[in-house]
């Protein structure tokens, strides 16, 4: 009897076969291995910047809460700023305020680190007091803005412009109503779609700011900028801004010393404040969630506060 043998390239394809076979289950195998991790690694991640969001918000209310205590005393805080920049909100750890939560169930605060800082939101002039509600450039206004850009050397047309595109961006032509144009510009960075002179408007950037529509703010002595002061009182030298200065806190503007003939216009000064920033930043290993609420504080009652604008921005630092 003859035996029956497999032909010898019959027996490699099929070696061959099997291991492409292999392969192909290996790969579908590790690719879905591979999303799996990827799935749990950004639930993970989408549960943290949740959990961090969380804590920013009580933070927030924190803030608050010691703002309404200071005010209910009867306390006027020339520098509402001071209450977040004191070194026990500097790198605290987050256990140490839910330490007594036991209901607690967040499993980062124990990693979690936040530091918060406060700044004066009329330590800057307010792009926004350029207008009246009807939309009409205001005289005194963009009389300081221009003494303003004249302290810092810009083009002598400068704050003509800004003012022109301001009205075009933020008004109805003749109409006097807010425009409903492509253009809000909310934040200082936001003039660059103005198409102004980019290096002007780096310069003029550190003394502007832009406040929430129908805020308004007058510029606060105790905090402004001696550049911004020499521009809100016209006539003033650079010795009687020094003084001003030096005399910090000024607790009424008549304790103001200005030179003879120079005169304060109470429009556009003051020495306190109702609107100020929380910067406000939480680090959980690489992840960094970065937020700024713009608080108003003072209107309905005294102890009053209430948030205008929030802004977030959430980075992963790479650690070294």
């Amino acid at each position: 009897m003859s035996t029956c043998q497999r032909p010898f390239g019959q027996r490699g394809a099929a070696l061959l076969l099997a291991m492409v076979v292999v392969a192909l289950v290996s790969t579908v195998a590790a690719g879905m291995v591979w999303q799996q991790a990827r799935a749990v690694d950004a639930e993970a991640a989408q549960r943290e910047r949740a959990q961090l969001e969380a804590l920013s918000a009580a933070t927030v209310d924190f803030v608050r809460l010691l703002i309404r205590q200071l005010l209910r005393t009867g306390a006027t805080p020339e520098n509402i700023d001071t209450l977040l920049n004191r070194p026990s909100l500097k790198g605290v750890q987050l256990k140490n305020f839910v330490a007594l939560d036991r209901d607690n169930t967040l499993d980062l605060v124990s990693n979690a680190y936040l530091d918060a800082k406060g700044e004066d939101a009329s330590r800057r002039y307010n792009l926004r007091q350029l207008f009246d509600p009807r939309g009409e450039v205001q005289p005194t206004e963009l009389k300081l803005l221009q003494r303003l850009c004249g302290e810092l050397n810009l083009p002598s047309n400068f704050a003509d412009e800004l003012a022109a595109k301001l009205k075009a961006a933020w008004f109805s032509q003749g109409t006097g109503e807010v425009s409903s144009a492509p253009i809000p510009l909310y934040r200082v960075a936001d003039l660059a779609w103005l198409e102004l002179d980019p290096t002007a408007l780096k310069t003029l950037a550190e003394y502007v700011d832009i406040l929430p529509l129908g805020e308004v703010t007058k510029l606060n002595l105790n905090t402004a900028d001696k550049v911004l002061i020499m521009a809100a009182i016209p006539g003033m030298t650079s010795g009687a801004v020094d003084a001003v200065v030096k005399a910090r806190p000024i607790k009424n503007l008549g304790d103001v010393q200005l030179p003879e003939g120079v005169q304060l216009d109470t429009k556009l000064v003051g020495v306190d404040s109702r609107h100020f920033y929380a910067h406000i930043t939480l680090f959980h290993e690489d992840l960094v969630l970065e937020e700024t609420y713009l608080l108003r504080y003072g209107t309905a009652a005294p102890s009053d506060v209430k948030m205008l604008q929030r802004k977030r921005n959430l980075s992963k630092v790479t650690r070294p």
